[in-house]
């Protein structure tokens, strides 16, 4: 079974983004061999990673792939929200 996974995403800019990429792809098992981060326009960026399924990889179809990235980073977590 092929291990290797091209990963292609858009999103806007957010502060912190290349290290929680970083994260969210050690959480899931994979070894990232290459990413590059090229922005798209004024407000975003395109992103492209080439990693491989480590043999514990938590995702095991591109739909676990999908929906752990897509909460990871079209919910972004909110640490300048002030608490009452």
């Amino acid at each position: 079974m092929d291990r290797n996974v091209l990963i292609k995403m858009s999103c806007k800019k957010q502060k912190g983004f290349m290290s929680r990429i970083h994260m969210e792809m050690e959480k899931m098992n994979f070894w990232e061999e290459d990413i590059r981060v090229m922005p798209c326009g004024s407000n975003a960026l395109d992103i492209t990673i080439l990693a491989q399924m480590q043999s514990e990889c938590s995702c095991s179809t591109v739909k676990d792939i999908v929906e752990q990235l897509e909460k990871a980073f079209l919910n972004p977590p909110h640490h300048d929200m002030q608490h009452n």
